[in-house]
């Protein structure tokens, strides 16, 4: 019963994070820590994508964070760690790990309700979502 009085008790409603406007869903079990985070962000800010890459592969660092391919970055160096890496040996199969690492300039280069609603998702990849970020360079990692 206290899970549905919880639910219940949330409601949807419009918010405004750097000057965007979003929706959240606010109460008991709702944004209140995400909006919390992302309004703390301060720009610039320096954003995270881990992938992997095959040996006669390369990343076209020009087509990163122009929206489309490439628009979605982590705040977290730490989960796109983990992203790139993998889990257990399958993922060598995909090609070495390496680390992104770019800015963006400011919050008007994020897509602020996408990124709200991939956090809903899954909160542990700290996402987020840029149509521009600038000056991306690549890490190697060891696998």
């Amino acid at each position: 019963m206290k899970l549905l009085m919880e639910s219940w008790r949330r409601y949807l409603n419009e918010a405004e994070i750097h000057g965007a406007r979003v929706d959240m869903y606010f109460g008991t079990g709702g944004d209140s820590d995400l909006f919390d985070e992302l309004t703390a962000l301060r720009f610039p800010l320096t954003v995270y994508r881990g992938l992997r890459l095959k040996p006669d592969e390369e990343v076209d660092l020009s087509r990163l964070g122009k929206g489309g391919e490439g628009d979605h970055w982590s705040r977290s160096r730490r989960a796109a760690v983990d992203f790139a890496k993998g889990v257990g040996s399958s993922a060598r199969k995909w090609g070495d790990p390496v680390l992104l690492a770019g800015q963006i300039a400011s919050p008007e280069d994020v897509d602020w309700q996408s990124t709200v609603d991939l956090n809903r998702e899954n909160p542990h990849e700290a996402e987020i979502v840029a149509s521009e970020v600038s000056d991306p360079q690549a890490q190697e990692l060891a696998g």
